[in-house]
């Protein structure tokens, strides 16, 4: 993993990836047509691209809470940013 946290395996992947990856590491979660929506991307591409990011571990999905039809993508970093932010700021505070 990079300094920024984002991993260096991200490199391998293509423009249309990078793109989806780092729109939802910032606006999570978010559903497959809201990815293509907001990346200026076909649902098709956005698919294919979920599908190479989940492969490589840096994304997952489920299916909505709201509707069980739809898909909502998740970045895996975000959830580890999160907990190294909290470890950190609970040893801050002496917890």
């Amino acid at each position: 993993m990079s300094d920024t946290g984002r991993p260096e395996r991200l490199g391998d992947h293509s423009p249309s990836a990078k793109l989806v990856y780092k729109i939802i590491e910032h606006d999570v979660p978010l559903t497959q047509s809201e990815l293509a929506d907001e990346a200026f991307l076909s649902p098709r591409t956005v698919r294919r691209v979920a599908r190479e990011l989940k492969q490589d571990g840096l994304l997952e999905s489920h299916h909505s809470q709201t509707d069980g039809r739809e898909v909502v993508y998740q970045a895996q970093l975000i959830r580890f940013a999160r907990t190294k932010r909290l470890c950190a700021a609970a040893t801050s505070v002496g917890l």
